[in-house]
């Protein structure tokens, strides 16, 4: 496990409450999906599954990315994949690069199922861990980060202000 993979893992599981975050080791990358639309893929993957016989859950969580030694840092992506009844995990999202850790983090799921009405998306915010502290991404496309002290979840969602 990464170095990166296992400070987010402690970092994170302090606001999960029962749900602990974990490091998933073996997830089987099918494709099939579109690019950039994880939750989209895995609630088509979970639907899809069910008009048979197979039980297919969406999974909540993070991908991993490998340590980029030029700017001492680690990307943490926000992403949604899937696992049937057995616990076999898989992804039908394209592009997810063979050295990605991935790490379960159910809270996200339970987050957005209490907020649900409030949430613009389901996908949380990625995360920037750099020098030992982490950031958030506010803006991926102009590359802007907010540094954090904590990895809150609510840190990770923009809610819609109800009028």
């Amino acid at each position: 496990m990464y170095k990166a993979t296992n400070e987010f893992i402690k970092a994170r599981d302090k606001f999960t409450g029962k749900f602990a975050v974990k490091h998933i080791p073996v997830v089987k990358r099918i494709g099939g999906g579109v690019a950039n639309q994880c939750y989209t893929n895995s609630h088509n993957a979970k639907d899809e599954y069910s008009k048979g016989a197979r039980r297919v859950v969406m999974i909540s969580g993070w991908l991993v990315q490998p340590y980029h030694k030029e700017t001492n840092s680690t990307a943490i992506i926000a992403h949604w994949w899937n696992a049937d009844i057995t616990g076999q995990h898989f992804d039908t999202s394209p592009l997810v690069d063979e050295g990605e850790q991935y790490v379960q983090d159910s809270a996200l799921y339970q987050y957005c199922v209490e907020n649900d009405l409030m949430l613009s998306t389901h996908l949380a915010k990625s995360l920037l861990y750099q020098n030992e502290k982490f950031e958030v991404a506010m803006d991926f496309e102009n590359i802007l980060f907010k540094p954090i002290n904590e990895l809150r979840t609510e840190y990770f969602y923009d809610l819609i202000k109800q009028a």
